[in-house]
């Protein structure tokens, strides 16, 4: 039976390689770039996910384990704050439509990544670890989740609409360096939460 737990340290390797999957190859694409010599890009990718700081450590993200074997996880955080334009200015053009949207989620609980290995798709892993994400929402004191999806992902877009994710900005994709293909539109999605209060405590109400 699956069961969804804290990522640990040692879940790094499998974290790198599924936050890849769901940021499309760009969180590779950097790590190829990494100072680190000698170093492949998910190795770089790795060690980078097992350190405790930073919005990419294991520290913000949660897994699906089944029978002892990451299938599915989810990196998230309270979005706090937001790089200012000049600190991004000079990064490639095929990210900031990403940077643009994301600027917009402060104050949310921002889902970074989710992604389910293709074996593992369609088992309800997904819709497990969006509900956690609302929980986690409201135990942080908010009440949005975001995240950005891609206009072409139409099976995560039907998941996410069933979560009641509605689109609230969109930005064109720009292909990556040695890409020329353009693929939809960058999707900003947000879903208020509806709470019901128990005395003091703001619980999350479930799912549809």
């Amino acid at each position: 039976m699956p069961s969804i737990r804290a990522a640990q340290p040692s879940d790094a390797e499998p974290l790198a390689r599924l936050i890849d999957m769901a940021g499309e190859g760009i969180p590779s694409y950097f790590w190829t770039f990494s100072a680190e010599p000698h170093l492949g890009p998910f190795e770089v990718g790795r060690r980078r996910v097992e350190r405790p700081g930073g919005h990419f450590s294991y520290r913000n993200a949660h897994v699906v384990d089944v029978d002892g074997a990451v299938v599915a996880m989810m990196l998230g955080y309270p979005q706090e704050s937001i790089q200012e334009k000049a600190a991004v200015r000079d990064l490639p053009a095929f990210v900031q439509p990403l940077l643009d949207l994301e600027r917009q989620t402060l104050g949310t609980w921002y889902l970074n990544a989710l992604a389910t290995l293709p074996p593992e798709r369609g088992r309800g892993h997904a819709g497990l670890l969006l509900a956690l994400s609302a929980q986690l929402a409201a135990d942080n004191g908010l009440d949005t989740v975001t995240l950005i999806v891609n206009s072409t992902n139409n099976a995560a877009r039907s998941l996410y609409a069933a979560c009641g994710f509605e689109t609230v900005d969109r930005r064109p994709v720009e292909p990556m360096p040695g890409n020329r293909q353009r693929d939809g539109d960058w999707l900003l999605l947000s879903r208020r939460l509806v709470h019901r209060r128990a005395g003091d405590d703001l619980q999350v109400a479930p799912t549809p």
